[in-house]
């Protein structure tokens, strides 16, 4: 396996985790599918991140997933499945640090190898279609899965309830175009 990726960056979250957890988000570059509308669209480009290593990945994670506050580890980008071992390998160092995982992919859930479904206990699945955004998934033909089950109804979920108040409140705010 090669041990470098396009990094990008790691941050602290509060809106990115289904249940709405403090979550550190790991952003990686590169995606082939190229969405129009995508939200991280910077990241599409596998120039747009830095060769890092695997190891000094997980390093500095290691640091910051020890703060008590901090319950998920997001990754995000670009798409974690052009470097699917790398995404195994940090998944479980995660796992290790006590943090649930979250994988946000243009793939197809059934297109995951398992090793890849294994390591994650939600995938939020499939491209971005603009024109059909929604509140959580981003749009409405992507799939969210726990712990390997589809999640029937979205409105459930945390994140969905703060994603529509924070819609809601820019509409009444009037920052909506």
């Amino acid at each position: 396996m090669d041990r470098s990726i396009p990094f990008v960056r790691m941050d602290v979250t509060f809106a990115d985790d289904p249940l709405c957890r403090s979550s550190l988000a790991l952003y990686v570059a590169g995606c082939p599918r190229r969405c129009r509308g995508c939200h991280n669209e910077e990241l599409q480009s596998p120039d747009a991140g830095t060769l890092t290593e695997v190891d000094f990945i997980v390093q500095s994670m290691k640091e910051v997933a020890s703060a008590d506050f901090i319950k998920a580890a997001v990754f995000s980008g670009g798409d974690w499945m052009l470097y699917p071992e790398a995404y195994v390998e940090i998944a479980g160092a995660c796992r290790k640090f006590g943090l649930s995982t979250v994988l946000y992919t243009g793939e197809l859930y059934e297109d995951l190898s398992q090793r890849v479904r294994d390591a994650s206990d939600w995938v939020i699945d499939g491209p971005f279609e603009e024109g059909r955004e929604g509140i959580f998934p981003p749009s409405t033909n992507q799939h969210v899965f726990m712990n390997g089950n589809l999640v029937d109804d979205v409105k459930d979920l945390p994140i969905y309830r703060h994603a529509s108040e924070q819609h809601l409140a820019g509409i009444v705010g009037g920052s909506e175009e």
